[in-house]
């Protein structure tokens, strides 16, 4: 675990951040917030940094590898020069359905980029200009709403957390998305 946190450190690359999160993820105790996003979402799931849920705030378990946060903070920033953020959620095979990141601050973008060995990996956001239509399922039936599709594919994106938003069943071997 060392070797993998210096080398994704001092190497950034998606292959040595994967590698790092492989070995990582096996000591992962929880499965995430099923409730929120949905049953079978993703297989493995943390959060890193500063966290709100419930009205209880704090800094989550997963922080306290800090070689390893260190590790994916640093890729990040090598992908997202300009980005800010005060947590990272890792998701292994993510398969979400529509929600939005509602305690996310407003103003303030989410960056996502998927990693791995797979076909696909895009997210589906919100856009009253898009081209593409998801189902809002909601207390008086539904809505539909338009959107577009973001191809996150080792490319990262970032977009407003507010409006709706899922990923794509990936057809895939192995998948992380960082967001």
């Amino acid at each position: 675990m060392e070797l993998a946190c210096r080398d994704a450190t001092e190497k950034p690359s998606e292959a040595n951040l994967v590698r790092l999160l492989d070995l990582w993820s096996a000591d992962w105790k929880h499965r995430g917030r099923t409730l929120a996003v949905g049953p079978g979402a993703y297989e493995r799931y943390a959060t890193l940094g500063l966290f709100g849920h419930g009205g209880v705030v704090g800094v989550s378990n997963a922080t306290g590898l800090r070689e390893a946060c260190a590790a994916v903070n640093g890729f990040l920033r090598s992908r997202f020069p300009n980005g800010t953020w005060t947590l990272i959620a890792v998701l292994f095979n993510p398969r979400m359905g529509l929600h939005r990141d509602i305690q996310n601050m407003p103003g303030h973008s989410n960056h996502a980029l998927a990693l791995g060995d797979y076909t696909g990996g895009r997210v589906w956001i919100e856009d009253d200009d898009g081209d593409s239509t998801a189902w809002l399922a909601d207390k008086k039936g539904g809505r539909e709403l338009r959107g577009r599709w973001l191809d996150m594919h080792d490319k990262p994106v970032s977009f407003d957390a507010r409006p709706q938003q899922r990923s794509l069943s990936f057809m895939l071997d192995e998948d992380y998305t960082n967001v």
